[in-house]
């Protein structure tokens, strides 16, 4: 049954990649519209989603009503989380990523009582001003980038010092009870070399079984060689200075990385050969997709944006493509990327209800590479993303979550041939 709704979903970009699509796609949240969890309001912002092991959906975002805004978390399908309805401590303002849990947990970063923190559904985990976990004569600055494992346990970067200032970085982990324990604190010596103290960048990531980790980082030394790229805290996988695996010239800056439960990672970012070819997309050390590359008949342009990697080894990638302000993103494994398929782009229609009548036109997708996820791929059948929409009639564009559905393993290849039936249908 799902496969033929699958089938039936995919958009008529498996048939030809040079013709904008009709896309089906599932519609998660609107600006300006209620969403389950919160009665009587309307979000007024959303963030960038992450997404847990099953594949279910979790962000920030803000709402409105009678009383004013406030800053709310969802997950899997309803919010789950109000700042408002939170008495002690004042909770104010929510950091654009989050993590969540298989069940429902949630790993945020407001500001309680004034103090950056990390706060779960349990309650305020950590805040600026408190003792620093683990690290005698320490207090804690600064709380950012939380994410979460499945099994509810929590991730971040924090900053600590003697005083009200940072003088290093950590990076922490808590037990779904928020027990919290270092997992890799700046100063480390790893191969030989030395992280800065304050060289645990914002950039990281963490396996779903939380087994894993992956940072970028700096190293003490030159400039032309102190960025790389740590894996659980032990192995250099990636150093500016160094080719890569299949590469032809070194890398030069690390934009962003994954990891999964196998331990097999992607790192992302530029190298030092020429300008239309240096954006490359790295798994396990070897250069895979490289900017100018075709993907589903589509050439790669000037900027990967963003990508991410599930236990079951499928990459999703967003990319620049040839044009003003154009992007695809597409669909597709690790060990035969270059098969990958084109799920949206820029400009696509886009059909949120299922009646195959167009809603919306997809003009923007809007990952940051401020945070340490600009898109997320659970191992469930959706992949969720914000983005900008234009209503079918109208000239505003409005931000929104929305889910592409991938499809199934071997499924790709009947793909074509549902999507040339669909056009039969619709020119009929």
């Amino acid at each position: 049954m799902r496969c033929s709704v699958l089938l039936a979903g995919l958009p008529l970009a498996f048939a030809t990649s040079s013709v904008l699509a009709q896309v089906q796609v599932d519609l998660v949240a609107l600006v300006g519209a209620p969403l389950t969890g919160w009665d009587g309001g309307v979000v007024t912002s959303l963030n960038t989603p992450s997404v847990n092991q099953l594949g279910q959906p979790g962000f920030t975002g803000a709402v409105v009503n009678g009383a004013g805004t406030t800053n709310f978390v969802y997950t899997r399908d309803k919010i789950v989380h109000v700042n408002a309805n939170v008495v002690s401590p004042v909770l104010t303002g929510a950091e654009s990523q989050v993590g969540i849990s298989n069940t429902g947990g949630f790993n945020f970063s407001p500001s309680a009582d004034g103090g950056d923190s990390v706060y779960t559904q349990n309650g305020l985990l950590l805040r600026a001003g408190d003792l620093a976990p683990g690290l005698p004569g320490q207090n804690s600055v600064f709380n950012s980038r939380p994410l979460m494992a499945a099994d509810g346990s929590p991730f971040w970067i924090g900053g600590v010092g003697p005083a009200a200032s940072t003088t290093t970085r950590v990076l922490y982990s808590a037990t779904p009870a928020g027990v919290i324990t270092p997992r890799l604190v700046g100063g480390a010596a790893v191969g030989g070399t030395n992280i800065t103290a304050t060289g645990l960048d914002f950039g990281y990531n963490v396996s779903t079984d939380g087994n894993h980790f992956i940072n970028r980082v700096i190293f003490t030394g030159p400039t032309a060689t102190d960025q790389g790229v740590v894996v659980d805290g032990t192995t250099i996988v990636a150093r500016e200075g160094s080719i890569p695996g299949g590469g032809s010239a070194a890398w030069q800056a690390f934009r962003s990385v994954d990891i999964n439960n196998a331990g097999n990672h992607i790192v992302y970012g530029d190298d030092a050969g020429p300008t239309a070819t240096d954006d490359i997309l790295v798994y396990n050390g070897n250069v895979i997709v490289r900017q100018g590359d075709t993907l589903a008949g589509l050439t790669l342009g000037t900027t990967i944006d963003a990508a991410a990697i599930n236990n079951l080894n499928q990459i999703v990638q967003l990319w620049d493509l040839p044009g003003t302000s154009q992007e695809g993103l597409f669909f597709g494994h690790a060990d035969s990327i270059g098969d990958s398929i084109l799920l949206g782009r820029t400009g696509d229609l886009l059909d949120v209800n299922g009646d195959t009548v167009a809603d919306y036109t997809l003009t923007d997708f809007n990952g940051s590479s401020t945070i340490s996820n600009p898109i997320d791929l659970g191992d469930g059948p959706k992949i969720y993303v914000d983005v900008d929409l234009i209503p079918i009639g109208g000239t505003a564009a409005v931000e929104a979550i929305i889910a592409f559905t991938v499809p199934e393993p071997g499924s790709v290849a009947l793909a074509g041939i549902a999507a040339l039936q669909l056009l039969r249908r619709r020119r009929a």
